[in-house]
Parts: structure tokens; sequence; C-alpha cells
């Protein structure tokens, strides 16, 4: 790996870091939500997120596209590197990142369910 690569990537990551660790932690870790309850179905749940942004991207980067309105290319790239970077955490720290059953949303109880809700 060259060092232009190695600089982008320390750049990316910082910028990564930035929202993952600042704006966005503030937006999901107010009141009683927790940034891991927007995982409540697991692994199906970070894939959902990470499938998002993939799909996003290929709709920006298809011949026929547009200029963004909201969310530029970059955007979409760093919010696809903090999702697959919060998948990997909190299902390690729920203890569900080598998990090969239960993997599907059908698998899984919300909150509610398991409260009896």
């Amino acid at each position: 790996m060259n060092d232009e690569v190695r600089k982008k990537i320390a750049e990316m990551t910082d910028e990564a870091d930035a929202l993952l660790f600042g704006s966005k932690d503030q937006d999901y870790n107010s009141g009683s939500v927790d940034i891991s309850d927007m995982f409540p179905f697991g692994w199906y749940s970070a894939y959902t997120f990470m499938n998002k942004h993939l799909n996003r991207l290929l709709s920006l980067y298809s011949p026929n596209a547009k200029e963004p309105n909201h969310e530029s290319i970059k955007d979409n790239w760093l919010d696809l590197l903090n999702y697959v970077r919060l998948g990997y955490a909190i299902l390690s720290v729920k203890g569900e990142l080598e998990q090969v059953e239960g993997v599907w949303k059908d698998d899984y109880k919300t909150k509610e369910e398991e409260e009896g809700r």
C-alpha cells in the first residue's frame, strides 16, 4: 500500500470517527434509545443498513445518476463504513458475531415482544 492510500485511509477513518463519535452518537444516544437499539435483529439489522448504502451507491454511480439532493457519494461511503464498524462492534458485544443460527429477521424478537407488550 503506498503512502497516498495510507494517508487517505487515515483521513477517511478520522472523518468517520468524527461522525460516529460526534453528531451520530448525539443523535442516537439521547433519552432512552441507545445506538445498539438500531440492531434489534442482530446480523440482519446490520446487513439491512449496509445493503441500503450499497444500493444507494449503486444508484449514485449509475450512468444516468443525477447529482444527489441530500447525502453525497462521500457521505454514503462514510455511512457504510460506520455501519460496518457499528455492526461488528455491537454484534461482538452481544456475543452474536460468530453466531450461525438465528441470523434472519424472523428469528429475533423485538424488545416489546420479549417483554410481552
